[in-house]
Formats: C-alpha cells, sequence, structure tokens
C-alpha cells in the first residue's frame, strides 16, 4: 500500500510538469506568431510605400514629357482610378512671377531660354496618400528642349 502511495503522489506532479510544458510553448508559440504577423504587415506597408512613390515618379515622368511638347499651362492628369484601389492625379502649373503689365517674365540670354513649373502629384493608394510636389525647369538650349527636375519635396495630405 505505501509503494502505491508514492506512485500516486508522482502522477500528479507528472501532469503538472507537463502542462507548464505545454503552457510555455505555447506561450513562445503565441509571441513567435505576434511578431510574424507584425514583421509581415511592416513589410507590406513598406512595399506599398514604394509602389505609391514609384507610381508618383511615374507622374513626374508625365510631367517631363508633357513639357517636352507644349508649356502651355496648367497641364492636368486627369484622375486615374486603378483597380477599385487608388487614385493618381497630377497637375503642373507655371511656377513664374508674371510682372504687372501681364508678361511672361522668362529668363533669356542669347540662345537659351529658362522657365520654370511646379508638379503637384497626388497618389492614394489603400491606406496611404502621397502628395509630391516637383519643380521642374525647361531650358531650351539651341532649339534643343531639356528638362530638369530641380528639388522634390513630400506634402501633407
Amino acid at each position: 500500500m505505501r509503494l502505491y502511495n508514492h506512485f500516486h503522489k508522482q502522477s500528479g506532479t507528472a501532469i503538472f510538469m507537463a502542462l507548464l510544458v505545454v503552457t510555455i510553448v505555447t506561450a513562445i508559440s503565441v509571441v513567435w506568431f505576434m511578431q510574424t504577423r507584425a514583421n509581415v504587415r511592416r513589410t507590406q506597408q513598406m512595399l506599398l510605400s514604394e509602389q505609391i512613390y514609384l507610381y508618383a515618379e511615374g507622374v513626374v515622368d508625365w510631367g517631363i514629357g508633357a513639357l517636352k511638347i507644349d508649356t502651355t499651362t496648367p497641364k492636368i492628369l486627369p484622375p486615374t482610378i486603378m483597380t477599385n484601389q487608388g487614385l493618381i492625379s497630377g497637375h503642373i502649373d507655371d511656377y513664374q512671377k508674371k510682372d504687372p503689365s501681364g508678361a511672361d517674365a522668362k529668363l533669356s540670354m542669347a540662345s537659351e531660354t529658362k522657365e520654370y513649373f511646379i508638379l503637384k502629384t497626388n497618389v492614394q493608394l489603400a491606406n496611404q496618400h502621397l502628395i509630391l510636389y516637383s519643380l521642374l525647369h525647361r531650358t531650351i538650349i539651341d532649339g534643343k528642349v531639356q528638362i530638369g527636375i530641380i528639388w522634390q519635396s513630400r506634402g501633407t495630405a
């Protein structure tokens, strides 16, 4: 009888230890799962941010191409809806000041003409929104049109 009581007490300890091990393994698994989920979400947001920036750069390329052909402003890229996920739009305006007489204040030197334009790019995709301002510089040297980006800045929504 005495041997039986000693064995009976041991079986309760074994069950307790097994439950303790299962609890620890479960807690570690939950923490690992939550960290993995957070990392996946962070990676998705980073990829979405890069995708939005590339769309914005595409609008800048549109603006550069449009200004090589024609400098009449304002130019508006009609809002483009992408598969019900987002919206892309762009707007080019003349950045140069007009003098009181109404004449353009274009900078001219012999065979060189310089003009400045501001391009506002608006990209909205999923839950992120980017406004990108670009100052474009159009130069005509000996009849050849060149467009450069002087600066870019992110705006706020």
